[in-house]
């Protein structure tokens, strides 16, 4: 089975989708979006499912040239309301932002997203 963008995503020339899992990705301190996170040949992005989207989730995407760092955050009190009381996944860009998401499987993912970036 072949796994593609969604119809409203658009897909770069040339770009394969290598995963595709569901994930919350953290908005702010009170707030996680779920939806799904992909990792394709040429970037990691989040797509809100249907009722985040319509709730204020928003859509996030890095091509994998610009990610500076992939790592896992340690749990936190503080956010706890976004995911905080979980390990997250931490994807940090060369810019300095960093986004967290809740992935199952997270050293499965980290050595996933690492491998694409070693070969982009």
């Amino acid at each position: 089975m072949t796994v593609e963008l969604p119809n409203d995503v658009s897909a770069f020339d040339g770009e394969v989708v290598v995963s595709r899992r569901w994930a919350n990705r953290t908005q702010s301190r009170f707030r996680a979006a779920g939806g799904r996170l992909y990792l394709t040949s040429h970037r990691v992005l989040f797509r809100p499912h249907v009722v985040d989207a319509a709730l204020a989730g928003e859509y996030w995407h890095a091509p994998l040239t610009s990610i500076a760092e992939v790592g896992k955050q340690k749990p936190t009190l503080r956010g706890s309301m976004s995911g905080g009381l979980r390990t997250r996944l931490r994807i940090t860009v060369h810019d300095g932002t960093t986004e967290l998401f809740v992935v199952n499987k997270l050293d499965r993912v980290l050595r996933e997203i690492q491998s694409a970036i070693d070969a982009a």
